[in-house]
């Protein structure tokens, strides 16, 4: 195990159940004077195999796994964050790594010395512990065409971030970079008619070289998408998904951004498995082949948490790209899911009670899941359910320009579809409530604003559900929806660290808000 630097959460290692293989990583924060439970560092880092000794320096953590592609047994890797969570891992290369068992790195910055133990040919016994120092590193790219893994040459690699110039691979779509000094900056990889791709230099500080594999996507093999959480119809972030052509056994793998979407290189006839993985839910795979005429667009995928069973099958289009299993995501189009509170898009109100929602879905099938609710005798169509007015202000334009000019936004608070026990809802205006009535629990107080654009919604989104309560001239912005107070601390914490500073855990006492001490 290791502490952070600051003391304040600790790594460890263990082979507990529910993890990702064998021993896998995991981390615990410290809580007043208790300790979280222990949080999976995700399938960035863990794998199949074993992941041991971890070491967080501040910046980076590092571990030795004998899974991730090395020199052989436990080799030590770099894990980078990106946006709070591990996402890049790095192999740190022959300086450190041989074909035996490599682990138990750490590393003394101010003093340049770094340790580990190894048992190489070589030592005086079993298990040695060898000393290392930095020096100069060299970085190599190697960029290759995402659907068929050729290499691309003359592909351009723009420096300027990190106050370099410009350069080309070669005609292997090679090119090495010799870093003479830190760098903490992003090196952009371009080539005519691909999509570019952005790559995050960091020097490993420990002297030694490293490789990243870039594999561009051709704008005529892109087929995008986007994955949502089963249980909530919220998108998923950081989903990591991993594409395997079953013809060649080449692998690509890439990561949903902030609203789901991800891109992905396909072939016409070419047979390939996708996965889907994150940390907290079940993994979701399934086979594509794509029709030379396809639809480029695979149908939302949703992934559903831990322990939740799945749902009926989702109808499929048939011209798109993928079709995922029954097993795999569930709800049709049209029928509800059992959310709480979220923003929805009102497209239309029909006197049909049985309106055809297949037309409409293929519509913004990028948007989200159009569904019908009963309210006050009318069937009310609605496009959603999204977890911030921001994402629903985003489809209600999409929406007004594809037919819809009389959309508008609204709280959806208990997503009913049509069927044979539909109940009358009245439809609630999407502002700030102004009672305090059904928050229960610890809850994060981030702060109270008098004019909610200062309100930076998307730094606290993955942390809880949002909250907003007018309060006189002011609005109350809350964190909720947790299990315990450990999990409201967690969160507390993280706040803080993303610029709320002045947040603090409050419950709800005789209707007002009271600071929990």
């Amino acid at each position: 195990p290791a502490f952070s630097q600051d003391g304040n959460a600790l790594y460890f290692s263990s082979n507990r159940p529910g993890g990702y293989g064998g021993y896998d990583l995991y981390v615990s924060y410290k809580t007043g004077g208790t300790w979280s439970a222990p949080e999976n560092l995700g399938p960035a880092i863990n794998s199949l195999g074993n992941e041991i000794s971890p070491f967080n320096d501040g910046t980076s953590l590092y571990f030795s796994s004998d899974y991730h592609r090395g020199f052989g047994g436990f080799d030590i890797f770099k894990a980078e964050e990106n946006g709070n969570r591990w996402a890049t891992i790095y192999h740190t290369g022959s300086g450190l790594n041989s074909s035996s068992d490599d682990y138990g790195f750490v590393y003394d910055a101010l003093h340049n010395y770094g340790y580990f133990v190894s048992n190489r040919p070589g030592g005086k016994g079993k298990e040695d512990i060898y000393r290392i120092m930095k020096e100069s590193e060299n970085i190599l790219f190697k960029v290759t065409d995402a659907a068929n893994g050729t290499p691309i040459s003359e592909a351009t690699l723009d420096f300027a971030d990190c106050g370099e110039k410009t350069y080309e691979t070669n005609s292997s779509g090679v090119f090495i970079f010799q870093m003479l000094e830190d760098l903490n900056c992003s090196v952009t990889v371009s080539k005519a008619g691909y999509i570019s791709k952005p790559i995050k230099i960091t020097s490993p500080g420990i002297g030694q070289n490293m490789t990243f594999e870039v594999a561009l996507i051709n704008e005529n093999s892109a087929y995008s998408g986007k994955v949502v959480n089963g249980a909530t119809g919220y998108v998923l972030d950081d989903v990591k998904i991993i594409v395997t052509n079953q013809q060649n056994n080449q692998t690509t793998s890439v990561n949903s951004n902030a609203r789901g979407e991800y891109v992905v290189a396909l072939q016409p006839n070419v047979p390939y498995l996708l996965r889907f993985s994150k940390s907290g839910f079940q993994e979701v795979s399934f086979n594509v082949r794509p029709a030379a005429n396809a639809v480029k667009t695979i149908q939302n995928v949703e992934l559903l948490p831990v322990g939740v069973a799945p749902a009926q099958s989702l109808a499929v289009n048939e011209n798109s790209a993928a079709k995922p299993t029954p097993a795999e995501v569930a709800t049709p189009a049209g029928e509800a899911k059992s959310l709480q509170s979220g923003y929805a898009v009102q497209l239309a109100a029909v006197s049909s009670a049985n309106p055809n929602l297949a037309e409409i879905q293929q519509k913004f099938k990028n948007e989200g899941k159009v569904y019908a609710v009963t309210v006050d005798g009318k069937t009310k169509i609605r496009l959603g359910v999204f977890e911030d007015r921001a994402r629903a202000e985003s489809a209600t334009n999409t929406c007004k320009k594809n037919g819809y000019p009389g959309a508008f936004i609204i709280t959806e608070t208990d997503k009913n579809a049509l069927n044979n026990t539909q109940k009358n809802k009245k439809e609630i205006p999407a502002a700030p409530s102004s009672s305090n009535a059904g928050l229960r629990g610890i809850m994060v107080k981030l702060a109270a604003y008098s004019d909610l654009r200062y309100f930076e919604q998307a730094k606290v989104e993955d942390l809880g559900i949002i909250n907003k309560v007018s309060q006189g001239k002011f609005t109350i912005v809350l964190l909720t929806g947790f299990e315990s107070q450990a999990a409201a601390e967690i969160a507390l914490r993280k706040a803080k660290v993303r610029g709320f500073k002045d947040a603090y855990l409050v419950e709800q006492v005789d209707g007002k808000f009271k600071k929990v001490q």
